[in-house]
């Protein structure tokens, strides 16, 4: 066990001493082959440190330990040499330094096996020193061997370090000794790996030695805290005490550093072997806050702030972070917390981008969203506080797991009336809170607990009244709510980063994709589609403000059975052709075959028309072009030689064509009305008519199936 932590020392002095020298020479490979008889468990170790797989794009030399009966175990040590610098040699070459390097070694290595373990005057350092002294024995002076003076400074506290390694490897620590050595080494991490590089998995010190690094509990626990903390949690979090005081920065890197020693301290508790999931999941889990930005000066503390140390404690900004910290620890016993003020470096870009869009994945995983209501001081006011009226608070709203309201001043919101779950587990599942919500936003509970089962035309309708400071991120903060990732591009403006969106939408959802189409147009989406490039589809709004005229009525969508593609020319897809008359002229519709509609449309005005009527076709031509409209209906399925109807509404839009065209194998319809609101109607069935019509069939009820482009 005492090798182990020897061997994590090592590690540790490596990496400090190329950070302090800034060296990045591409020299020796090391490989020494020790056998140590009479110890019990250790067998045959063979120690290869390999410095010259380090380069430009990959600047990570490499140790493999391999030991006997074990699975062979490959330690990374991250490099962390300054890019474009170079070593300084004193007259030797790469190669000869090497040489030297192993010849020293070797001279050291042959004797202390042989049994001469003071043939460098080390004994002392085996037997007599004390652990302290064992630790900072490289700060010793010691006269350097005739090939030692040949090396330069680096290459000696290499070799410094390897012969410690190989004295703790014959004459391992004793355990109550190594317990007082990890104390130290840990120390020896704080100080001298660097925030901005990245901590290698393998390099962590074992705090308890009964567990090692090889240990399956913590093998398991630190691999999958590792895969965690880079891959699902933040990029920066603040970490804090057990009562929110002591409130510090960090990136991923810290972070994991923290957990792991939070999983060693808990597994040396443990009098048998802990459950390594739940140890992840305990040590991972992280506060997250919704809020509005402070629009008074000095306003909030943000990363650039933090960093330099340029606020106030006093402020308002500060003291939003202290009670958030301060309520994660108290309240939820939370370790860890994250707020877009503060963590996020928003001068860089990649940073920024990456926050963006994995932000809902972030308050989807959270453990609780704290949720700051800085208008709000009773639960009868809470509906009208301007959290509800940001888009980005949206986002946060629907992602969010777990919710904890808090008022102004930071104390929860009270309520009345019968919950699910106690007022402190979730404030998603207490119903005064959910009345709340709904009056402010008229999203339902049932919404807010399946929002990717709504349809796309409502969660884009949740955002239509929502406020931004910049009018990218009205789009930008939909990307989760439709589980999608697109490049931020800020100046590119609205409406091409909504044509954007839209256009991943259609290329991710698979089922009730044309729901897209659900929206009305308005006096400003006439002014946008004049001015739009890309006005060529009719199916797709110009604007997300178009989606306040949805219709409301449930629509039946069939999956499609070719891809939507949105092209210069519009969207292609199979659309079934309703010719229809206004019932001033005719009355009560009378079916021609068996099938009719009466719908009511509002264009100028409100008109009322009777679909599938038989006297449309009695009409002659120029009546036709004159007085009839035709129906496309979007919500079909078309297959071999059969389409389906929807069961309950059809949805359609309006189209200008000749009929008798309509009629014909080949039709493409002029153009499409423009409606207030969206065409939903429900078909009747007569004599028995089913759902599936065979095409040959669709003309004797005077209708017509063609592949348009809309």
């Amino acid at each position: 066990m005492a090798v182990r932590v020897a061997f994590n020392l090592l590690c540790i002095e490596l990496w400090s001493m190329a950070a302090i020298n800034g060296c990045r020479s591409k020299v020796y490979t090391l490989f020494t082959r020790v056998t140590v008889g009479g110890r019990t468990g250790l067998g045959e170790p063979t120690i290869r440190f390999d410095l010259s797989t380090a380069s430009k794009r990959n600047p990570r030399p490499t140790v493999d330990t391999k030991w006997k009966n074990q699975r062979p175990r490959i330690y990374q040590l991250q490099s962390i040499y300054p890019m474009g610098q170079s070593c300084s040699t004193t007259g030797k070459s790469g190669a000869g330094l090497g040489h030297t390097l192993v010849n020293a070694l070797e001279s050291f290595v042959v004797p202390l096996i042989q049994g001469d373990g003071d043939v460098l005057g080390l004994a002392g350092l085996v037997t007599d020193m004390s652990t302290e002294e064992r630790l900072h024995a490289k700060s010793q002076p010691r006269a350097a061997s005739d090939d030692e003076s040949d090396l330069t400074m680096e290459a000696r506290d290499l070799l410094s370090a390897l012969k410690r390694y190989i004295v703790a490897l014959v004459n391992p620590l004793a355990d109550s000794e190594a317990a007082n050595l990890t104390e130290d080494v840990e120390k020896v991490i704080d100080d001298d790996f660097p925030a901005d590089t990245q901590v290698n998995r393998d390099a962590v010190v074992v705090r308890n030695p009964c567990f090692s690094v090889g240990s399956v509990p913590f093998s398991r626990a630190v691999e999958e805290a590792y895969t965690i903390v880079f891959n699902k949690m933040p990029i920066h979090m603040l970490m804090f005490s057990s009562d929110g005081t002591g409130i510090r920065l960090g990136d991923r890197n810290e972070v994991w550093r923290y957990v792991s020693t939070q999983i060693q301290d808990e597994i040396g508790r443990y009098s048998h072997t802990p459950d390594s999931h739940f140890l992840v999941w305990k040590h991972t889990r992280y506060a997250i806050l919704s809020h509005t930005w402070l629009q008074d000066a000095p306003g909030e503390v943000t990363y650039g702030n933090w960093q330099h140390k340029a606020f106030k404690k006093t402020s308002a900004g500060y003291a939003k972070v202290k009670n958030f910290c301060r309520i994660a620890a108290s309240e939820h016993h939370l370790r860890l917390g994250w707020m877009d003020t503060v963590c996020i470096n928003k001068e860089s870009s990649s940073e920024l981008g990456e926050s963006i869009r994995s932000m809902y994945k972030w308050y989807q995983a959270a453990a609780v969203c704290i949720t700051y209501l800085a208008d709000t001081a009773s639960l009868d006011a809470m509906h009208a506080d301007k959290w509800f009226t940001r888009g980005w608070t949206l986002q946060e709203l629907i992602a969010s797991n777990s919710m904890r309201f808090y008022a102004a001043d930071w104390k929860t919101i009270h309520s009345e009336g019968p919950l699910i779950l106690p007022a402190e587990e979730n404030d998603k599942e207490n119903r005064a809170i959910l009345k709340q919500i709904q009056r402010a936003t008229t999203i339902s509970e049932e919404e807010l607990r399946h929002p990717m089962r709504v349809p796309i035309s409502r969660r884009m309708q949740w955002a239509v009244h929502r406020r931004v400071t910049r009018e990218e991120d009205l789009v930008y903060s939909l990307m989760g709510i439709f589980d999608i990732s697109m490049s931020i591009a800020y100046g590119e403006g609205a409406e091409h980063a909504f044509r954007r969106l839209v256009k991943k939408i259609l290329h991710r959802s698979p089922d009730n994709v044309l729901d897209i189409a659900n929206w009305g147009y308005s006096r400003s989406d006439i002014t946008l589609f004049q001015k739009h490039p890309g006005a060529g589809c009719t199916l797709i709004p110009p604007s997300l403000k178009s989606y306040e005229g949805r219709a409301e009525a449930p629509v039946m969508w069939f999956r499609p059975s070719t891809p939507i593609i949105l092209t210069n020319i519009g969207i292609c897809l199979p659309v079934l052709m309703m010719p229809a008359i206004p019932d001033q002229f005719l009355g009560q519709c009378l079916p021609r075959g068996k099938y009719s509609a009466t719908v009511t449309i509002t264009k100028s005005r409100a008109i009322r028309y009777n679909i599938l009527d038989r006297r449309i076709f009695e009409r002659p031509p120029a009546a036709q072009r004159t007085d009839c409209v035709i129906f496309g209906v979007l919500n079909i399925q078309e297959s071999t030689g059969e389409v389906t109807l929807p069961t309950g509404n059809c949805f359609a839009v309006l189209l200008e064509g000749d009929l008798e065209q309509m009629m014909q194998p080949v039709f493409q319809p002029h153009r499409r009305s423009k409606t207030v609101l969206p065409i939903v109607f429900e078909l009747t069935h007569h004599w028995g008519a089913g759902r599936k019509i065979m095409k040959g069939d669709l003309r004797k009820h005077g209708m017509a199936l063609h592949n348009v482009y809309l």
